[in-house]
């Protein structure tokens, strides 16, 4: 049966690459069905389908535009008569929300309700939302429970088959046979979150020491930096590149030129980030560095990953969608969230990977 489907994308590069799974399913269930996400944020979301025959179309509505603008967009959007719109509860802003429920009124609409938050103005908001908007068919979050099964649930009430909870990410991107790095090499992620500051991230200045450390002691194995645009002049500051082992990549490829990086690296070692998840889609070998961050719900799947957490007061501080990054940074001192995962820790963790068999 051909299907009309819509899926909101407002979100960031890992947190679409959960949603692959759920596009997945779709594309099983309705294998003739024409699959469109709606993106205004410039944070890559759009790239991670963009060479696969899983999108039809993507739609762009610039969140800062005005009232009449955005109305106007949606409003030539929605006369494509969507049979299934889906609005994820990280991807989906209220204005798209509220928008959708008067336009596609002939549209199975499905979209999450999240009333863990603690956020009075957030609650106000969402008693509103389930009062006025009737058009709306709302699943509510559960906690504990990983952001690929969340965005699943979206559609169990649609789809009258039972559904397969397949956790497998998938990223499409044109690979390059040809080696950009010669030799083997590691990747790692010095920074994250478009270089705005985040409880998630590991002291780059703890990166900077396990960059030393690899050129001192791992003779043979080069370093490879990746981050976007937005990360570089930070990375920069560092000066990385004076360890004569490191090349930075960082704000200088493109998707499928970091996807091809990262799929060729020995191993990766990256916050919990959209890098991170790249690396697991592609079965790389990851060690994924992890602190506040609500672990049940974003950890990487795959075999070929491990992580490993900073443990201090911090330790899970945003489980069950209990504290934001924002709220965190203003708990606690500037790194004190990821700084207790020592270098010497991760780096005999680096040395127990590369002795693996497997790799």
């Amino acid at each position: 049966m051909k299907k009309k489907i819509l899926i909101s994308a407002y979100t960031g590069l890992g947190n679409f690459i959960l949603k692959t799974p759920l596009i997945s399913e779709l594309k099983k269930k309705y294998p003739s069905s024409e699959i469109d996400i709606l993106c205004g944020l410039p944070w890559g979301a759009e790239n991670v389908l963009k060479n696969s025959t899983f999108i039809n179309e993507i739609h762009w509505v610039d969140p800062g535009k005005s009232f009449i603008s955005r109305f106007f967009s949606l409003k030539k959007i929605s006369r494509k008569e969507y049979d299934l719109i889906i609005f994820p509860f990280d991807s989906s802003p209220n204005f798209i929300i509220f928008f959708f429920n008067f336009l596609a009124k002939k549209s199975y609409i499905t979209a999450h309700i999240n009333f863990h938050l603690k956020n009075l103005k957030r609650d106000f908001i969402n008693i509103l939302f389930l009062i006025f908007l009737k058009n709306i068919n709302w699943v509510q979050v559960k906690t504990n429970r990983h952001e690929i099964k969340l965005n699943m649930d979206l559609i169990k009430n649609y789809v009258s088959e039972k559904i397969d909870y397949n956790a497998k990410t998938v990223i499409f991107f044109e690979e390059d046979n040809s080696k950009v790095i010669s030799g083997e090499y590691i990747v790692l992620q010095p920074v994250s979150r478009n270089g705005m500051p985040s409880p998630k991230n590991w002291p780059i200045k703890s990166f900077y020491e396990i960059s030393k450390k690899i050129c001192n002691e791992l003779k043979g194995y080069q370093v490879v930096l990746l981050g976007d645009k937005g990360e570089q002049e930070t990375v920069e500051k560092f000066k990385f590149e004076d360890l004569d082992c490191v090349t930075s990549f960082v704000g200088k490829t493109n998707f499928s030129q970091l996807c091809n990086i990262v799929q060729n690296a020995k191993i990766v070692i990256a916050n919990d980030s959209g890098i991170m998840h790249i690396a697991d889609s592609l079965n790389t070998p990851l060690i994924a560095l992890y602190g506040p961050t609500d672990f049940h719900r974003t950890r990487p799947l795959s075999r070929t990953s491990s992580i490993l957490f900073s443990c201090n007061n911090s330790l899970l501080s945003m489980q069950g969608f209990s504290c934001t990054e924002d709220q965190l940074l203003e708990i606690y001192p500037h790194e004190y969230c990821m700084n207790s995962l020592d270098v010497e820790d991760v780096y005999e963790h680096l040395n127990f990977r590369l002795n693996e068999k497997t790799l």
